[in-house]
């Protein structure tokens, strides 16, 4: 395991990567969200380390410890993202909240065996006092040298008779507070964000449990302003446990709370922002002003401001799934979700349905279809899907599967004008990060560096009841488009985007290789944009039914048709204008090449599993275009859509 000194340096790095994200470097760490969001534990591997011997302090439990010094190892980074992952069961479900990043760690540390010259797990005292004086199920001086037998399932089974026997796993889970309220009772909580004993977002998951429960049919915005009204959280920036932080000494500790809690009382003057004082460091005595939760803190031009953030709200909430009745929440509305948990494991879970927020609309999913990059997920992934939080969804696997899908709103935020429940729509689901040189200049077809999908990526997918999204990716429905062709507006974007990449029109021949769904996506957008001389070429005599069905006028097995010879004698010895490789192999692409007309183009649409082969020299003799084609933008979006009520025929009921 690792010294306690190593543990000791990841935290210092920490907190100096984390300091600046709210916008000042004061030596405190005022946003550990956005540090979950960007920090890198493996960026501390490699950093060196040096502690001096200490003699240690038997009255506290701390052994005398020899010299350190070193570098962070790999094996140290991992250990210290496990205890900020949080505790988990031995079958993968999370059984308790983590603490923030740059939180100290206490109840992680290790201690050094003189016997046997090494680092071991060290034995918290309060830990084995829970055991031993609340659940009184093991002597602490019985307990396994080491923690050796208790697993991560011993934890859990410890807290589930915590919860049976005290209705509580350490931490408050009451939230009926009606009659505190109705009796015009006021509550000020605040809890020390870098607290190293019990989880700050503990606190943040009791808030919610009483604004969920007083105010369920209310949205969060309006449940949390409600909620304000006798009952204000405040998340204390660098506060650790009871107590100021040394690691933060600049860090405020709040010191006026009662005369705070008289005036709100007795002058009715609610408090926006919670005063607090310096207690430690070069600014000992100067005043800060806490931010009332959901609020965040950010500095801006020298001036603090309290901003809402979701993203770096949802790094703070946590699903207790190890447990199979509810841990808080209890009047929470859910619903049914098929999400993905890693390579070959989809399970339909129960979750709670999504909240408005501020900006989004609520969907009733009514159909979604499966995509070629779904499978690939559950066959070879994780790929695209996250395993570490994604940058713009701050989400990890598990995730909602699914982004091709229509469904009707059913509830809008206050604040968006352009929607209405009752509307069939369908949705845009590439995620981009808004701020980008890409996303700036209005392209949306995948260039974003932090870009992601709908679904995989997080915020919900179609394989479930219910998503939220953003109004500015929701599109409509004109009245004559079912829902149930809706849903393949996004995989005929793809081909739509392909199409106009191949710049081919009327009176210009085409080859499509390849007739899976997105080869017909292609074949569609490739008629309904007036080519009329569509070859397609697929081994499978199903596949090219529905080719044809889709408006192919050519059908070609490569197996017993010379592909290239047909095409050929068909355009009068040229080939195709245009050839849209759709297959994602390399015999494909060699016909791509070889059968493509001078100076047209090749789109490579198809993803492949292997590198291939290709020779230049031909590219280059013949002036062929090759071109990528990833996804589709906004406004490709909106014209499939047209384009789908305009040859509705063509796709059939």
């Amino acid at each position: 395991v690792p010294p306690t000194c190593e543990l000791a340096r990841i935290v210092n790095a920490t907190l100096e990567f984390c300091d600046p994200l709210d916008g000042k470097t004061d030596g405190v760490v005022a946003r550990t969200d956005l540090c979950a969001l960007k920090f890198d534990l493996n960026t501390t591997i490699g950093l060196s380390y040096h502690c001096a011997a200490t003699a240690g302090n038997p009255m506290r439990g701390q052994t005398a410890a020899p010299e350190q010094s070193g570098a962070v190892t790999a094996k140290g980074a991992e250990v210290a993202a496990t205890i900020l992952k949080g505790l988990f069961d031995l079958q993968g479900r999370r059984v308790y909240i983590p603490y923030q990043y740059g939180t100290n760690f206490v109840d992680g540390a290790t201690a050094y065996n003189n016997a046997t010259g090494k680092w071991e797990v060290a034995q918290s005292g309060l830990g084995s006092e829970w055991v031993e004086r609340i659940l009184r199920l093991q002597d602490a001086n019985e307990l396994p040298e080491g923690l050796g037998d208790v697993t991560y399932d011993t934890l859990k089974d410890w807290m589930t008779y915590g919860l049976h026997t005290y209705g509580s796993p350490l931490q408050t889970t009451w939230p009926d507070l009606a009659p505190w309220r109705d009796a015009g009772n006021k509550i000020l909580h605040w809890h020390g964000e870098s607290d190293d004993s019990i989880p700050t977002a503990s606190s943040v998951r009791y808030w919610d449990s009483v604004r969920e429960f007083l105010y369920p049919e209310k949205s969060y915005n309006e449940s949390g302003a409600a909620l304000s009204e006798w009952y204000k959280f405040y998340s204390v920036p660098g506060a650790a446990h009871c107590a100021p932080n040394p690691n933060e000494p600049n860090g405020p500790f709040p010191q006026t709370n009662f005369q705070v809690m008289i005036d709100w009382v007795e002058n009715g003057i609610a408090p926006k922002t919670l005063n607090a004082t310096v207690m430690l460091g070069e600014h000992l005595g100067e005043h800060r002003e806490i931010c009332e939760w959901p609020l965040r803190p950010l500095w801006v031009n020298d001036t603090m401001e309290c901003v809402y953030d979701q993203k770096s709200l949802d790094t703070w909430h946590y699903d207790l799934d190890a447990f199979q009745f509810k841990i808080y929440r209890s009047n929470m509305a859910t619903m049914k979700a098929l999400r993905y948990h890693g390579n070959k494991d989809i399970r339909l879970d129960e979750i709670p349905i999504p909240e408005l927020r501020p900006g989004w609309v609520k969907i009733k999913i009514a159909w979604a279809g499966i995509c070629g990059s779904d499978l690939h997920e559950y066959l070879v992934g994780p790929k695209n899907a996250p395993t570490t939080p994604h940058p713009i969804t701050g989400e990890t696997i598990p995730t909602v599967l699914g982004h091709e899908f229509s469904g009707t709103i059913t509830e809008v935020s206050p604040d968006v004008r352009t929607l209405q429940p009752g509307q069939k729509c369908t949705v845009f689901p590439p995620l981009g990060d808004r701020t980008c040189y890409w996303c700036q200049r209005g392209d949306s077809s995948g260039m974003c560096p932090n870009w992601g999908f709908l679904g995989y990526s997080g915020y919900g997918g179609g394989f479930a009841e219910y998503i939220c999204v953003d109004a500015r990716d929701v599109h409509p429905l004109p009245a004559s488009v079912d829902l149930d062709v809706a849903a393949l507006v996004e995989p005929l974007a793809v081909g739509w985007h392909a199409v106009k990449k191949g710049k081919v029109g009327n009176g210009d021949a085409a080859l499509v290789l390849g007739a899976g769904p997105i080869g017909i996506a292609v074949i569609l957008a490739l008629r309904a944009r007036g080519v009329e001389q569509v070859f397609v070429s697929e081994v499978s005599s199903r596949r090219l039914q529905h080719a044809e069905d889709a408006g192919a006028t050519v059908l070609l097995n490569p197996l017993r048709d010379d592909v290239v010879e047909r095409c050929r004698e068909a355009t009068d010895g040229f080939g195709p204008h245009a050839v849209f490789e759709c297959a994602g192999v390399q015999a494909s692409i060699d016909t791509a090449i070889e059968v493509c007309c001078g100076q047209g183009t090749i789109v490579n649409v198809g993803i492949f599993e292997k590198p291939i082969m290709i020779n230049p020299n031909i590219i280059n003799r013949r002036q062929l275009t090759y071109v990528g084609s990833n996804v589709y933008s906004r406004v490709e979006f909106d014209e499939v859509i047209g384009a789908i009520a305009d040859v509705y025929p063509i796709l059939g009921p």
